[in-house]
C-alpha cells in the first residue's frame, strides 16, 4: 500500500489569538488566587499522582455554579470576554455557525513558580469523561521573559510566547497536544478552561 500526500498550500492551525486590557480584572483574579491558599492544590498527572517531571504547578478550580450564583461575580467578566472571542473564532469556519450554544466548564487558575512547567505534551480530551470538551482556552495574567514559559503545539510546529492579557483558543483533542515550558526567572499565572457541548440536544 502506497501513501499519497495531499497537497495544500493554505494549511490552517485552528488556533485563535486575542489580546485584552483590563488590569483591574487581572489584579482581582490574582488577588483571589493568593488569598485562597486552602483551595490551591498541586497539579496531578492522569493517574492522579504528583509527577513533577511531567507537570509542576499549583492550581485552583472555580466551578460554573460559583460564577452563576454570583459568589465570584468578577469572573462573569471573563465569560463575556470568552464568548466574544469564540464568536470571532467561529467566523473563520462556516461549519461552526450552526453551533448556536456552547457551555463553559470549570475555570482553573494555574500558578507556575520558578522552575514550574507542564513539559509533558497533553490535551484536554483524555477519556470518555472528557470527550465533551471541544475547544480549550487560556488567558495569561502576567508578563514574563521571552526565553521561558512558552506554549508549544507539537504537530503545528508552533511556539507561542504569550504576554499579559493574551488569549488563545484551540481544539481540545490530540491534534493540538501542547506543553508549557519551564519558568526560569519569573512566575506565571494562567486562567484556563474549555468550551463544551450542551448536556442534551434540547439545550443546543
Amino acid at each position: 500500500m502506497e501513501k499519497i500526500d495531499i497537497k495544500n498550500s493554505d494549511i490552517k492551525n485552528f488556533i485563535g489569538s486575542w489580546k485584552f486590557d483590563n488590569d483591574d480584572l487581572i489584579n482581582q483574579t490574582i488577588s483571589f488566587f493568593n488569598k485562597n491558599h486552602e483551595r490551591q492544590n498541586p497539579s496531578l498527572d492522569l493517574k492522579g499522582k504528583i509527577n513533577k517531571k511531567e507537570k509542576d504547578f499549583i492550581e485552583l478550580i472555580i466551578t460554573p455554579n460559583e460564577i452563576k450564583e454570583k459568589k465570584l461575580e468578577f469572573f462573569s467578566a471573563y465569560v463575556g470576554i470568552l464568548k466574544a472571542c469564540f464568536k470571532e473564532y467561529k467566523k473563520n469556519w462556516n461549519f461552526l455557525q450552526s453551533w448556536k450554544k456552547m457551555y463553559l466548564g470549570e475555570f482553573k487558575i494555574e500558578k507556575h513558580l520558578i522552575a514550574g512547567h507542564h513539559l509533558a505534551y497533553h490535551c484536554d480530551i483524555n477519556n470518555i469523561n472528557s470527550s465533551h470538551k471541544i475547544f480549550s482556552w487560556a488567558i495569561y495574567l502576567n508578563d514574563f521573559h521571552e526565553d521561558e514559559g512558552s506554549i508549544d503545539f507539537l504537530y503545528q510546529g508552533l511556539s507561542i510566547r504569550p504576554k499579559k492579557g493574551s488569549i488563545i483558543i484551540f481544539p481540545s483533542d490530540w491534534t493540538h497536544i501542547n506543553r508549557e515550558n519551564k519558568m526560569k526567572k519569573n512566575e506565571k499565572l494562567v486562567l484556563r478552561g474549555c468550551f463544551h457541548f450542551p448536556d442534551t440536544l434540547n439545550e443546543g
